[in-house]
């Protein structure tokens, strides 16, 4: 079983049995409650990966649930995203964590050859900021 490979590794991969086939690296990209600004956005954290939109792409639907997971989740950017026979399917608690998942699974579909597998995956930061922090002194 070969590994799964996201940089940064996130929380949680939980690899299922069976795989999306696709036959282009584009992405149909459809969001709930989403307006067109944010939308943009999230197709270019795919854009970042080479990936395309296109009608015949591999759909992509994002939605940004406040209610999921516990409030910590909320204020880290968290995510949930899952590839199933449908397409990638992406469960943000802010536009923030919707962004991170789209990078995340820009990478699934960017390392891909003619298959993404069925996978569940989990991430929140581990710590309030991103990036480094370096004593200067």
């Amino acid at each position: 079983m070969k590994q799964i490979e996201i940089i940064p590794c996130p929380s949680s991969i939980i690899k299922k049995d069976g795989f999306y086939t696709i036959s282009e690296k584009n992405i149909a990209l459809s969001s709930l409650g989403i307006n067109q600004k944010l939308k943009e956005k999230l197709a270019n954290a795919f854009l970042c990966a080479g990936i395309k939109e296109s009608i015949s792409g591999i759909p992509v639907n994002i939605e940004i649930k406040t209610s999921l997971g516990d409030e910590e989740s909320q204020k880290t950017e968290g995510y949930e995203l899952s590839v199933d026979k449908k397409g990638i399917n992406i469960s943000a608690f802010n536009e923030k964590g919707a962004f991170y998942a789209c990078i995340s699974a820009s990478q699934l579909i960017a390392k891909t050859q003619g298959a993404i597998p069925f996978v569940e995956i989990e991430d929140k930061a581990a710590y309030k900021w991103r990036g480094f922090l370096l004593d200067t002194c």
